[in-house]
């Protein structure tokens, strides 16, 4: 997001508005960062239009498939968007 530690990385994608998630997920507080899971909360963030080759950069700083995985999500705007969610398996969503 705007503002935050790796949004430089995001070098020329377009900013296409702030969005959110239906009520089925959560965000943990991991410390350094945050990691999203499912569970009943909205998810606010922003929604940028990538290249595949950005996109493939991103996958690499968040370490797709060790740490996250990347997922299509429905917003609650009505679009469909990738987005990064945690998969340590010994946290429970609930």
């Amino acid at each position: 997001m705007r503002g935050l530690q790796y949004h430089d990385m995001l070098g020329g994608a377009r900013f296409l508005g702030r969005v959110s998630t239906p009520p089925c997920w959560r965000l943990l507080d991991l410390g350094a960062y945050p990691g999203m899971v499912s569970g009943h909360s909205v998810v606010q963030g922003e929604l940028y239009a990538l290249s595949s080759k950005l996109l493939a950069r991103l996958d690499v700083l968040e370490e797709v498939p060790e740490l996250y995985r990347r997922v299509y999500v429905e917003l609650a705007e009505g679009q469909v968007a990738h987005a990064y969610v945690f998969q340590n398996k010994l946290v429970c969503a609930d």
